[in-house]
């Protein structure tokens, strides 16, 4: 199955509360309903929801954590 193909911009109208989405690589991932349930808590995923979070991720994870835990939130490519 391939997964949809999405803008910066159609990302970046995905940064509210209610729709968290983040691209990390080239994946875009839909992080909404895992934020209450993230380690760190969810003012990581809230202030990185909308843009491009590749950066901050690898500063704080092994790229397992992508591959394990985030893919079933993967909802698209850039």
């Amino acid at each position: 199955m391939s997964l949809p193909t999405y803008t910066a911009a159609e990302v970046a109208t995905h940064a509210t509360a209610d729709s968290l989405w983040m691209v990390i690589d080239d994946g875009v991932y839909d992080l909404t309903k895992f934020a209450s349930f993230h380690p760190g808590g969810a003012s990581f995923i809230v202030a990185g929801a909308g843009g491009d979070a590749t950066e901050a991720f690898y500063a704080l994870h092994r790229s397992e954590i992508l591959e394990k835990t985030a893919k079933k939130y993967k909802i698209g490519t850039l």
